[in-house]
């Protein structure tokens, strides 16, 4: 799990608390049961490398548990997720 600059190996019944405005994610190393017990009302932003080697911070929809339902119903399309992970700021 990464929150903001640290990184940690999280275990069973371990918690985490996201601060609001937090850049934070995870990878799963193992099959896992994880809950997101609260949710702020958005999609999920995903750092994405510009051009000119800057960093842009893009929110996406998708219909994951976690993710709210995007502004005027439409998901992030298949093609543009795949656009945005090629151009992913941060190691998964």
């Amino acid at each position: 799990m990464q929150v903001g600059d640290v990184r940690r190996t999280c275990g069973p019944g371990e918690i985490v608390i996201v601060p609001p405005d937090t850049l934070h994610g995870f990878r799963v190393l193992s099959d896992v049961v994880m809950e997101v017990v609260a949710e702020q009302d958005i999609g999920t932003y995903w750092p994405v490398l510009e051009p000119d080697s800057s960093t842009r911070l893009v929110q996406i929809h998708t219909p994951a548990p976690w993710n709210a339902p995007p502004p005027g119903g439409a998901y992030t399309s298949e093609e543009d997720l795949a656009a945005l992970r090629r151009r992913l700021a941060v190691d998964i």
